[in-house]
Protein backbone atom coordinates (compact mmCIF):
# COMPACT_ATOMS: atom_id res chain seq x y z
CA UNK A 1 0.00 0.00 0.00
CA UNK A 2 1.62 3.24 -0.90
CA UNK A 3 -0.02 6.94 -0.67
CA UNK A 4 1.81 10.29 -2.08
CA UNK A 5 0.37 13.55 -1.71
CA UNK A 6 1.63 16.59 -3.63
CA UNK A 7 1.02 20.28 -3.01
CA UNK A 8 2.03 23.45 -5.16
CA UNK A 9 1.49 26.71 -4.91
CA UNK A 10 2.59 29.58 -7.41
CA UNK A 11 2.26 33.01 -7.98
CA UNK A 12 3.69 35.56 -10.50
CA UNK A 13 3.42 38.76 -11.86
CA UNK A 14 4.35 40.14 -15.10
CA UNK A 15 3.97 43.73 -17.18
CA UNK A 16 5.12 44.31 -20.55
CA UNK A 17 5.57 47.06 -22.52
CA UNK A 18 5.00 45.76 -26.23
CA UNK A 19 5.42 47.61 -29.83
CA UNK A 20 3.39 45.04 -32.16
CA UNK A 21 3.91 46.67 -36.02
CA UNK A 22 2.11 44.98 -38.59
CA UNK A 23 2.57 45.51 -42.48
CA UNK A 24 1.62 43.68 -45.32
CA UNK A 25 -1.97 42.24 -46.24
CA UNK A 26 -2.94 43.47 -42.88
CA UNK A 27 -1.98 46.85 -41.44
CA UNK A 28 -2.46 47.19 -38.19
CA UNK A 29 -0.14 49.32 -35.36
CA UNK A 30 -0.58 48.42 -31.40
CA UNK A 31 1.46 50.33 -28.55
CA UNK A 32 0.48 49.63 -25.23
CA UNK A 33 0.90 48.20 -21.39
CA UNK A 34 0.14 44.74 -20.21
CA UNK A 35 0.27 43.61 -16.89
CA UNK A 36 -0.47 40.22 -15.21
CA UNK A 37 -0.94 38.30 -12.31
CA UNK A 38 -1.34 34.50 -11.74
CA UNK A 39 -1.82 32.24 -8.51
CA UNK A 40 -2.12 28.38 -8.53
CA UNK A 41 -2.59 25.96 -6.16
CA UNK A 42 -2.49 22.76 -7.06
CA UNK A 43 -3.03 19.44 -4.85
CA UNK A 44 -3.35 15.92 -5.27
CA UNK A 45 -2.75 12.61 -3.91
CA UNK A 46 -1.99 9.06 -5.42
CA UNK A 47 -2.95 5.92 -3.97
CA UNK A 48 -1.80 2.93 -4.85
CA UNK A 49 -2.57 -1.07 -3.57
CA UNK A 50 -1.31 -4.23 -4.61
CA UNK A 51 -1.66 -8.09 -3.71
CA UNK A 52 0.15 -10.86 -4.34
CA UNK A 53 -1.18 -14.34 -5.01
CA UNK A 54 0.30 -17.03 -3.08
CA UNK A 55 1.90 -19.83 -5.18
CA UNK A 56 3.07 -17.71 -8.44
CA UNK A 57 4.50 -13.93 -7.69
CA UNK A 58 3.35 -13.03 -11.53
CA UNK A 59 -0.09 -13.38 -10.52
CA UNK A 60 -1.35 -9.80 -8.76
CA UNK A 61 -4.07 -7.50 -8.22
CA UNK A 62 -3.63 -3.73 -8.28
CA UNK A 63 -6.29 -0.88 -7.86
CA UNK A 64 -4.83 2.94 -8.42
CA UNK A 65 -6.54 6.31 -7.50
CA UNK A 66 -5.31 9.61 -8.70
CA UNK A 67 -6.80 12.79 -7.45
CA UNK A 68 -5.98 16.10 -8.25
CA UNK A 69 -7.52 19.62 -8.22
CA UNK A 70 -5.72 23.26 -9.43
CA UNK A 71 -7.39 26.73 -9.13
CA UNK A 72 -5.41 29.28 -11.64
CA UNK A 73 -6.02 32.38 -11.16
CA UNK A 74 -5.09 35.27 -13.96
CA UNK A 75 -6.02 39.24 -13.50
CA UNK A 76 -4.35 40.73 -16.74
CA UNK A 77 -4.94 44.59 -17.83
CA UNK A 78 -4.81 46.03 -21.34
CA UNK A 79 -3.87 49.76 -22.10
CA UNK A 80 -3.08 50.07 -25.44
CA UNK A 81 -3.28 52.42 -28.55
CA UNK A 82 -4.60 50.62 -31.87
CA UNK A 83 -4.13 52.30 -35.35
CA UNK A 84 -5.38 50.53 -38.40
CA UNK A 85 -3.95 51.63 -41.61
CA UNK A 86 -4.78 50.57 -45.37
CA UNK A 87 -2.28 49.15 -48.16
CA UNK A 88 -0.51 52.36 -48.38
CA UNK A 89 -0.12 53.09 -44.80
CA UNK A 90 -2.51 55.63 -43.93
CA UNK A 91 -4.67 55.41 -40.67
CA UNK A 92 -8.24 55.03 -41.23
CA UNK A 93 -9.13 54.94 -37.59
CA UNK A 94 -7.59 54.45 -34.87
CA UNK A 95 -8.78 53.06 -31.04
CA UNK A 96 -8.10 53.58 -27.61
CA UNK A 97 -8.22 50.29 -25.50
CA UNK A 98 -7.89 50.60 -21.37
CA UNK A 99 -9.59 47.30 -19.97
CA UNK A 100 -9.32 44.24 -17.66
CA UNK A 101 -9.67 40.69 -18.23
CA UNK A 102 -10.31 38.44 -14.91
CA UNK A 103 -9.74 34.63 -15.47
CA UNK A 104 -10.29 31.75 -13.44
CA UNK A 105 -9.44 27.98 -14.62
CA UNK A 106 -10.86 25.28 -12.40
CA UNK A 107 -9.98 21.86 -12.78
CA UNK A 108 -10.88 18.86 -10.56
CA UNK A 109 -9.45 15.03 -12.23
CA UNK A 110 -10.36 11.51 -11.21
CA UNK A 111 -8.54 8.14 -12.43
CA UNK A 112 -9.42 4.70 -11.38
CA UNK A 113 -7.69 1.85 -12.72
CA UNK A 114 -7.61 -1.25 -11.95
CA UNK A 115 -5.27 -4.00 -13.50
CA UNK A 116 -5.14 -7.90 -12.79
CA UNK A 117 -2.50 -10.81 -14.20
CA UNK A 118 -3.05 -13.67 -14.95
CA UNK A 119 -0.01 -16.26 -15.78
CA UNK A 120 -0.49 -19.09 -18.42
CA UNK A 121 2.64 -20.99 -18.45
CA UNK A 122 6.15 -20.33 -17.12
CA UNK A 123 6.71 -17.93 -20.72
CA UNK A 124 2.97 -16.41 -20.82
CA UNK A 125 -0.01 -14.25 -19.33
CA UNK A 126 -2.66 -12.62 -19.88
CA UNK A 127 -3.26 -8.90 -18.62
CA UNK A 128 -6.45 -7.04 -17.74
CA UNK A 129 -6.37 -3.09 -17.11
CA UNK A 130 -10.18 -0.76 -16.64
CA UNK A 131 -9.51 2.46 -16.32
CA UNK A 132 -12.20 5.60 -15.67
CA UNK A 133 -11.27 8.64 -15.80
CA UNK A 134 -13.01 12.39 -15.15
CA UNK A 135 -12.23 15.76 -15.93
CA UNK A 136 -14.01 18.70 -14.96
CA UNK A 137 -13.10 22.37 -16.42
CA UNK A 138 -14.32 25.63 -15.10
CA UNK A 139 -13.54 28.39 -16.64
CA UNK A 140 -14.78 31.73 -16.62
CA UNK A 141 -13.36 34.95 -18.45
CA UNK A 142 -14.49 38.23 -17.61
CA UNK A 143 -14.01 41.71 -19.31
CA UNK A 144 -14.39 45.09 -18.00
CA UNK A 145 -13.76 48.63 -19.91
CA UNK A 146 -11.95 51.04 -17.25
CA UNK A 147 -12.97 54.58 -17.68
CA UNK A 148 -10.61 57.19 -16.95
CA UNK A 149 -11.98 57.84 -13.63
CA UNK A 150 -10.86 54.20 -13.27
CA UNK A 151 -14.38 52.61 -13.22
CA UNK A 152 -14.95 49.03 -14.46
CA UNK A 153 -17.77 48.25 -16.26
CA UNK A 154 -18.28 44.57 -17.40
CA UNK A 155 -18.61 43.71 -21.29
CA UNK A 156 -20.62 41.14 -22.06
CA UNK A 157 -19.97 40.49 -25.22
CA UNK A 158 -16.00 40.00 -24.39
CA UNK A 159 -16.88 37.78 -21.44
CA UNK A 160 -16.97 34.04 -21.60
CA UNK A 161 -18.22 31.94 -18.12
CA UNK A 162 -18.65 28.25 -19.81
CA UNK A 163 -17.88 24.98 -17.57
CA UNK A 164 -17.46 21.67 -18.91
CA UNK A 165 -16.39 17.70 -18.44
CA UNK A 166 -14.57 15.18 -20.06
CA UNK A 167 -15.15 11.20 -19.14
CA UNK A 168 -13.08 8.32 -20.52
CA UNK A 169 -13.63 4.25 -20.08
CA UNK A 170 -10.73 2.22 -21.13
CA UNK A 171 -10.76 -1.30 -21.32
CA UNK A 172 -7.62 -3.35 -22.39
CA UNK A 173 -6.54 -7.33 -22.78
CA UNK A 174 -2.98 -8.17 -23.36
CA UNK A 175 -1.34 -11.54 -24.39
CA UNK A 176 2.30 -11.33 -23.08
CA UNK A 177 4.99 -13.97 -24.40
CA UNK A 178 8.49 -13.65 -22.84
CA UNK A 179 11.02 -16.36 -24.31
CA UNK A 180 14.78 -15.59 -23.56
CA UNK A 181 15.46 -14.35 -27.12
CA UNK A 182 12.19 -12.67 -27.98
CA UNK A 183 9.10 -11.57 -26.68
CA UNK A 184 5.55 -10.30 -27.95
CA UNK A 185 2.75 -8.28 -26.68
CA UNK A 186 -0.66 -8.38 -28.47
CA UNK A 187 -4.00 -7.20 -27.64
CA UNK A 188 -6.43 -4.49 -27.73
CA UNK A 189 -7.69 -1.38 -26.10
CA UNK A 190 -11.28 -0.25 -26.37
CA UNK A 191 -12.01 3.45 -25.40
CA UNK A 192 -15.71 5.39 -24.28
CA UNK A 193 -15.49 9.02 -24.44
CA UNK A 194 -18.25 11.69 -23.14
CA UNK A 195 -17.94 15.27 -23.60
CA UNK A 196 -20.24 17.63 -22.09
CA UNK A 197 -20.58 21.56 -21.32
CA UNK A 198 -22.51 24.60 -20.98
CA UNK A 199 -21.52 27.62 -22.00
CA UNK A 200 -23.41 30.03 -19.54
CA UNK A 201 -22.63 33.35 -21.06
CA UNK A 202 -23.75 31.80 -24.38
CA UNK A 203 -26.55 30.34 -22.96
CA UNK A 204 -25.24 26.61 -25.33
CA UNK A 205 -24.26 23.39 -24.77
CA UNK A 206 -22.49 20.45 -26.18
CA UNK A 207 -22.84 16.73 -25.43
CA UNK A 208 -21.31 13.91 -27.65
CA UNK A 209 -19.79 10.37 -27.11
CA UNK A 210 -17.25 8.68 -28.99
CA UNK A 211 -15.78 4.98 -29.26
CA UNK A 212 -12.41 3.82 -30.18
CA UNK A 213 -11.16 0.01 -30.96
CA UNK A 214 -7.11 0.55 -30.67
CA UNK A 215 -4.66 -2.73 -31.25
CA UNK A 216 -1.73 -3.26 -29.08
CA UNK A 217 1.56 -4.56 -30.60
CA UNK A 218 4.94 -4.45 -29.31
CA UNK A 219 7.72 -6.63 -30.70
CA UNK A 220 11.51 -6.97 -28.48
CA UNK A 221 14.39 -9.61 -29.89
CA UNK A 222 17.17 -9.72 -27.82
CA UNK A 223 20.40 -11.43 -28.93
CA UNK A 224 22.07 -10.38 -25.66
CA UNK A 225 21.26 -8.31 -22.84
CA UNK A 226 23.08 -5.13 -24.44
CA UNK A 227 22.06 -5.97 -28.19
CA UNK A 228 18.21 -5.45 -28.48
CA UNK A 229 15.57 -4.65 -31.09
CA UNK A 230 12.25 -3.41 -30.45
CA UNK A 231 9.08 -2.11 -32.23
CA UNK A 232 5.81 -0.53 -30.69
CA UNK A 233 2.98 0.52 -32.18
CA UNK A 234 0.82 2.81 -30.01
CA UNK A 235 -2.63 4.65 -31.43
CA UNK A 236 -3.77 7.91 -29.00
CA UNK A 237 -7.20 9.66 -29.60
CA UNK A 238 -7.17 13.28 -28.70
CA UNK A 239 -10.96 14.99 -27.86
CA UNK A 240 -11.07 18.38 -29.27
CA UNK A 241 -11.44 21.04 -26.61
CA UNK A 242 -14.83 22.89 -25.29
CA UNK A 243 -13.24 26.17 -27.06
CA UNK A 244 -13.05 24.15 -30.27
CA UNK A 245 -16.49 23.20 -30.82
CA UNK A 246 -18.57 25.60 -29.01
CA UNK A 247 -21.49 26.75 -31.36
CA UNK A 248 -20.86 30.37 -31.05
CA UNK A 249 -17.68 33.18 -30.97
CA UNK A 250 -16.03 33.69 -28.94
CA UNK A 251 -15.03 37.55 -28.45
CA UNK A 252 -12.76 37.15 -25.45
CA UNK A 253 -10.06 38.89 -27.83
CA UNK A 254 -12.14 41.61 -30.41
CA UNK A 255 -8.52 41.32 -32.05
CA UNK A 256 -8.61 37.61 -32.80
CA UNK A 257 -12.48 36.57 -32.54
CA UNK A 258 -12.50 32.16 -32.32
CA UNK A 259 -15.61 30.52 -33.91
CA UNK A 260 -15.75 26.70 -32.85
CA UNK A 261 -16.95 24.17 -34.80
CA UNK A 262 -19.71 21.26 -33.24
CA UNK A 263 -18.62 19.10 -35.85
CA UNK A 264 -15.22 18.57 -35.33
CA UNK A 265 -14.21 14.80 -34.70
CA UNK A 266 -11.40 13.59 -32.39
CA UNK A 267 -8.26 13.36 -33.80
CA UNK A 268 -5.91 9.96 -33.47
CA UNK A 269 -2.59 9.55 -34.29
CA UNK A 270 -0.68 6.13 -35.19
CA UNK A 271 2.93 5.83 -33.88
CA UNK A 272 5.34 2.84 -34.57
CA UNK A 273 8.61 3.51 -32.83
CA UNK A 274 11.71 0.96 -33.42
CA UNK A 275 14.77 1.01 -31.36
CA UNK A 276 18.22 -0.99 -31.81
CA UNK A 277 20.80 -0.40 -29.24
CA UNK A 278 24.19 -2.58 -29.28
CA UNK A 279 26.48 -2.37 -26.25
CA UNK A 280 30.24 -3.68 -26.32
CA UNK A 281 30.81 -3.60 -22.88
CA UNK A 282 34.31 -5.15 -22.83
CA UNK A 283 34.94 -2.31 -26.21
CA UNK A 284 33.20 0.17 -24.57
CA UNK A 285 31.69 0.72 -27.98
CA UNK A 286 27.66 1.80 -27.92
CA UNK A 287 25.79 2.18 -30.76
CA UNK A 288 21.92 3.02 -31.19
CA UNK A 289 18.83 4.03 -33.52
CA UNK A 290 15.68 5.29 -32.96
CA UNK A 291 12.80 5.87 -36.03
CA UNK A 292 9.75 7.28 -35.60
CA UNK A 293 6.69 7.42 -38.21
CA UNK A 294 3.41 9.32 -37.10
CA UNK A 295 0.01 9.37 -39.20
CA UNK A 296 -2.31 11.91 -37.93
CA UNK A 297 -6.53 10.82 -38.91
CA UNK A 298 -8.83 13.78 -38.53
CA UNK A 299 -6.22 16.04 -36.82
CA UNK A 300 -7.69 19.37 -35.58
CA UNK A 301 -6.38 22.41 -37.73
CA UNK A 302 -6.66 26.00 -37.11
CA UNK A 303 -8.29 27.96 -40.50
CA UNK A 304 -7.14 31.43 -40.43
CA UNK A 305 -9.80 33.93 -42.04
CA UNK A 306 -9.09 37.38 -42.32
CA UNK A 307 -12.22 39.66 -42.74
CA UNK A 308 -12.87 42.96 -44.92
CA UNK A 309 -14.30 45.20 -42.44
CA UNK A 310 -15.14 48.90 -43.85
CA UNK A 311 -14.92 52.12 -42.07
CA UNK A 312 -16.47 55.18 -42.83
CA UNK A 313 -14.69 58.38 -41.55
CA UNK A 314 -15.73 61.99 -41.98
CA UNK A 315 -17.65 60.47 -44.97
CA UNK A 316 -15.18 58.44 -46.67
CA UNK A 317 -15.16 54.75 -47.00
CA UNK A 318 -11.88 52.43 -45.79
CA UNK A 319 -11.06 49.12 -45.93
CA UNK A 320 -9.09 47.19 -43.13
CA UNK A 321 -9.16 43.31 -42.27
CA UNK A 322 -10.01 41.53 -38.78
CA UNK A 323 -8.15 38.05 -38.17
CA UNK A 324 -10.87 35.17 -37.58
CA UNK A 325 -9.58 31.58 -36.04
CA UNK A 326 -11.95 28.41 -37.08
CA UNK A 327 -11.54 24.96 -36.64
CA UNK A 328 -11.58 22.00 -39.49
CA UNK A 329 -10.48 18.25 -39.53
CA UNK A 330 -7.74 17.13 -42.03
CA UNK A 331 -6.45 13.69 -42.58
CA UNK A 332 -3.25 12.75 -44.23
CA UNK A 333 -0.20 14.83 -42.24
CA UNK A 334 2.25 12.30 -41.11
CA UNK A 335 6.14 12.57 -40.42
CA UNK A 336 9.02 10.52 -39.82
CA UNK A 337 12.58 10.48 -38.08
CA UNK A 338 15.70 8.68 -37.56
CA UNK A 339 18.34 9.59 -34.47
CA UNK A 340 21.84 7.67 -34.29
CA UNK A 341 24.23 7.56 -31.47
CA UNK A 342 27.86 6.30 -31.90
CA UNK A 343 30.04 6.36 -28.73
CA UNK A 344 33.41 4.97 -28.54
CA UNK A 345 35.58 5.24 -24.67
CA UNK A 346 39.40 5.03 -24.30
CA UNK A 347 41.98 4.85 -21.98
CA UNK A 348 39.66 3.78 -19.00
CA UNK A 349 37.13 6.27 -20.07
CA UNK A 350 39.21 9.16 -19.85
CA UNK A 351 38.16 10.03 -23.57
CA UNK A 352 35.09 9.59 -24.67
CA UNK A 353 34.31 9.90 -28.66
CA UNK A 354 30.65 10.41 -29.49
CA UNK A 355 29.17 11.24 -32.97
CA UNK A 356 25.41 11.63 -32.93
CA UNK A 357 22.71 12.83 -35.76
CA UNK A 358 19.26 12.23 -37.43
CA UNK A 359 17.28 12.80 -40.50
CA UNK A 360 13.62 14.08 -39.91
CA UNK A 361 10.81 14.75 -42.11
CA UNK A 362 7.19 15.99 -42.02
CA UNK A 363 4.16 16.38 -43.98
CA UNK A 364 1.50 18.76 -42.32
CA UNK A 365 -1.74 20.14 -44.13
CA UNK A 366 -2.91 23.62 -42.89
CA UNK A 367 -5.67 25.98 -43.88
CA UNK A 368 -5.28 29.93 -44.39
CA UNK A 369 -8.46 31.75 -45.42
CA UNK A 370 -10.30 28.60 -46.40
CA UNK A 371 -6.82 27.06 -48.95
CA UNK A 372 -5.46 24.20 -48.35
CA UNK A 373 -1.73 24.37 -47.64
CA UNK A 374 1.05 21.71 -47.85
CA UNK A 375 3.94 22.29 -45.79
CA UNK A 376 6.85 20.01 -46.54
CA UNK A 377 9.71 20.22 -43.39
CA UNK A 378 13.19 18.76 -43.84
CA UNK A 379 15.57 18.41 -40.56
CA UNK A 380 19.44 17.66 -40.74
CA UNK A 381 21.92 17.56 -38.16
CA UNK A 382 25.02 15.96 -36.98
CA UNK A 383 27.22 16.44 -33.96
CA UNK A 384 30.55 15.62 -32.97
CA UNK A 385 31.73 15.61 -29.51
CA UNK A 386 34.50 14.55 -27.40
CA UNK A 387 34.33 14.28 -24.01
CA UNK A 388 38.33 14.53 -22.79
CA UNK A 389 39.45 14.00 -18.64
CA UNK A 390 43.16 13.38 -19.06
CA UNK A 391 43.79 14.14 -15.49
CA UNK A 392 41.31 14.58 -12.08
CA UNK A 393 42.09 18.17 -12.08
CA UNK A 394 40.46 19.00 -15.11
CA UNK A 395 38.12 18.33 -18.43
CA UNK A 396 37.60 19.56 -21.13
CA UNK A 397 34.18 19.13 -24.15
CA UNK A 398 34.47 20.63 -27.25
CA UNK A 399 31.85 19.82 -29.60
CA UNK A 400 31.02 21.12 -33.13
CA UNK A 401 27.14 20.71 -34.61
CA UNK A 402 25.58 21.64 -37.64
CA UNK A 403 21.98 22.12 -38.42
CA UNK A 404 19.71 22.54 -41.63
CA UNK A 405 16.25 23.31 -41.10
CA UNK A 406 14.13 23.28 -44.03
CA UNK A 407 9.97 24.34 -44.82
CA UNK A 408 8.03 24.57 -48.20
CA UNK A 409 5.16 25.65 -48.38
CA UNK A 410 2.26 25.57 -51.45
CA UNK A 411 0.35 28.05 -50.96
CA UNK A 412 0.44 31.31 -53.18
CA UNK A 413 3.31 34.05 -52.59
CA UNK A 414 4.00 31.92 -49.32
CA UNK A 415 7.41 32.27 -47.82
CA UNK A 416 9.72 29.13 -47.95
CA UNK A 417 12.53 28.93 -45.03
CA UNK A 418 15.94 27.38 -45.00
CA UNK A 419 18.22 27.99 -41.68
CA UNK A 420 21.49 26.72 -41.29
CA UNK A 421 23.41 26.83 -38.11
CA UNK A 422 27.40 25.89 -37.52
CA UNK A 423 28.13 25.98 -33.99
CA UNK A 424 31.42 25.64 -32.29
CA UNK A 425 31.12 25.01 -28.57
CA UNK A 426 33.92 24.36 -25.65
CA UNK A 427 32.79 23.45 -22.67
CA UNK A 428 35.03 22.20 -19.52
CA UNK A 429 35.99 23.08 -15.54
CA UNK A 430 39.49 23.16 -13.69
CA UNK A 431 39.49 21.61 -10.11
CA UNK A 432 42.17 23.24 -7.57
CA UNK A 433 44.18 21.66 -4.84
CA UNK A 434 44.04 18.09 -3.56
CA UNK A 435 40.73 18.41 -1.83
CA UNK A 436 39.37 19.73 -5.26
CA UNK A 437 37.33 21.53 -3.64
CA UNK A 438 37.65 24.80 -5.68
CA UNK A 439 36.15 24.49 -8.97
CA UNK A 440 36.02 26.56 -11.82
CA UNK A 441 34.08 25.95 -14.88
CA UNK A 442 33.20 27.90 -18.01
CA UNK A 443 30.71 27.07 -21.04
CA UNK A 444 31.85 28.57 -24.90
CA UNK A 445 29.59 29.07 -27.62
CA UNK A 446 29.95 31.02 -30.95
CA UNK A 447 27.06 30.37 -33.74
CA UNK A 448 27.15 30.92 -37.88
CA UNK A 449 23.18 31.42 -38.78
CA UNK A 450 22.33 31.56 -42.66
CA UNK A 451 18.59 32.10 -43.23
CA UNK A 452 17.78 34.83 -41.18
CA UNK A 453 17.90 38.59 -42.00
CA UNK A 454 20.84 40.37 -41.56
CA UNK A 455 19.05 43.43 -40.08
CA UNK A 456 17.53 41.24 -37.14
CA UNK A 457 20.30 38.83 -35.98
CA UNK A 458 23.88 38.63 -35.95
CA UNK A 459 26.32 35.41 -35.09
CA UNK A 460 26.15 35.62 -31.68
CA UNK A 461 29.35 34.85 -29.01
CA UNK A 462 28.11 33.54 -25.70
CA UNK A 463 30.34 32.88 -22.50
CA UNK A 464 29.18 31.67 -18.98
CA UNK A 465 31.91 31.05 -16.55
CA UNK A 466 30.93 29.70 -12.87
CA UNK A 467 32.98 29.13 -9.83
CA UNK A 468 32.50 27.00 -6.80
CA UNK A 469 33.70 26.30 -3.10
CA UNK A 470 32.99 23.29 -1.51
CA UNK A 471 32.29 22.84 2.64
CA UNK A 472 32.27 20.50 5.47
CA UNK A 473 33.60 17.16 5.89
CA UNK A 474 31.26 15.81 3.71
CA UNK A 475 31.25 18.56 0.69
CA UNK A 476 27.73 18.87 0.90
CA UNK A 477 27.80 22.46 1.19
CA UNK A 478 28.65 24.10 -2.09
CA UNK A 479 29.20 28.19 -2.52
CA UNK A 480 28.83 29.22 -6.31
CA UNK A 481 29.24 32.77 -8.31
CA UNK A 482 27.69 32.38 -11.55
CA UNK A 483 28.54 34.33 -14.29
CA UNK A 484 25.96 34.41 -17.45
CA UNK A 485 26.36 35.98 -21.05
CA UNK A 486 29.37 37.40 -20.38
CA UNK A 487 29.56 39.58 -23.56
CA UNK A 488 26.01 40.36 -23.85
CA UNK A 489 25.15 38.55 -27.09
CA UNK A 490 22.35 35.61 -26.06
CA UNK A 491 20.00 37.20 -28.94
CA UNK A 492 19.20 34.07 -31.03
CA UNK A 493 16.01 34.05 -32.62
CA UNK A 494 13.36 31.33 -32.14
CA UNK A 495 11.83 30.35 -35.81
CA UNK A 496 8.19 29.03 -35.43
CA UNK A 497 7.01 26.66 -38.43
CA UNK A 498 3.83 26.43 -38.78
CA UNK A 499 1.44 25.26 -41.81
CA UNK A 500 0.89 28.42 -43.22
CA UNK A 501 4.17 30.21 -42.45
CA UNK A 502 6.66 31.15 -39.65
CA UNK A 503 7.64 33.93 -37.28
CA UNK A 504 10.71 35.13 -35.94
CA UNK A 505 10.80 36.23 -32.84
CA UNK A 506 13.54 38.27 -31.36
CA UNK A 507 13.88 38.76 -27.40
CA UNK A 508 15.61 41.75 -25.60
CA UNK A 509 15.43 39.45 -22.41
CA UNK A 510 18.26 39.88 -19.49
CA UNK A 511 20.38 37.77 -20.33
CA UNK A 512 24.02 39.08 -18.90
CA UNK A 513 24.12 38.51 -15.47
CA UNK A 514 25.19 37.33 -12.07
CA UNK A 515 23.99 34.70 -9.82
CA UNK A 516 25.35 33.34 -6.18
CA UNK A 517 23.52 30.72 -4.52
CA UNK A 518 24.32 27.98 -1.85
CA UNK A 519 23.52 24.26 -1.77
CA UNK A 520 23.35 22.00 1.46
CA UNK A 521 22.46 18.63 0.49
CA UNK A 522 21.27 16.44 3.79
CA UNK A 523 21.09 13.01 2.29
CA UNK A 524 22.99 10.78 3.45
CA UNK A 525 23.93 7.33 1.47
CA UNK A 526 26.50 4.37 2.31
CA UNK A 527 27.57 1.23 1.51
CA UNK A 528 27.67 -0.89 -1.85
CA UNK A 529 24.45 -1.43 -4.51
CA UNK A 530 22.89 -4.66 -3.89
CA UNK A 531 20.18 -7.09 -5.09
CA UNK A 532 18.31 -9.53 -2.63
CA UNK A 533 21.55 -9.23 -0.36
CA UNK A 534 24.19 -9.54 -3.25
CA UNK A 535 26.85 -6.91 -4.30
CA UNK A 536 26.16 -6.44 -8.07
CA UNK A 537 28.70 -7.29 -10.56
CA UNK A 538 30.17 -4.77 -13.08
CA UNK A 539 30.93 -5.13 -16.73
CA UNK A 540 34.77 -4.14 -18.09
CA UNK A 541 33.66 -0.43 -18.46
CA UNK A 542 32.21 -0.41 -14.90
CA UNK A 543 28.20 -0.36 -15.35
CA UNK A 544 26.31 -2.89 -13.49
CA UNK A 545 25.38 -6.05 -15.21
CA UNK A 546 22.13 -6.23 -13.88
Amino acid sequence: MRITPTLSLSNSTSSSDAINNQTGFINQYSNGLSTGQNKSPTYGVVALYQYIFKGDHRRNISIQYTLSNSNQQQNTGQNQEILYRDSTGKTVIDSLVHRTINRTNDTKSDRLSLTYVEPLSKISQLEFNEQYIYRGYSNTAVTSNVSPTGANSVIDSLSNIYKYSFTQGNFSANYRLAKPKYSISLGVRSIVTHLAGDNISKGTSTNRNDFYVIPLVRFQYQWSRTNQLSINYSGTPTEPSFTQIQPLPDFSNPQNPVYGNPNLKPSFSHVVITRYNLYLANSKFNFSVNARTSYFQDQIVTNNISVRQIYTKAGKSDTTYLNQTHYTNLSGSFSQSINYNVAKQLDDRRYNLELNGGISYGYSLGMSNSQLNHLTDWDFNERFGPRLNPDDHFEINPYISYDDNRSYNTLPHSINSDIKTTALNLEGKFYFFEDKTWTFEYSLSKNYINGIAANITKNPFVVNAFISKEFFRRKNGILKIQAFDIFDQNNFINRNVTTTGYTDTKTNALSRYVLVSFTLNLQKFNGRPKRKGKELQRRGDGSFIY
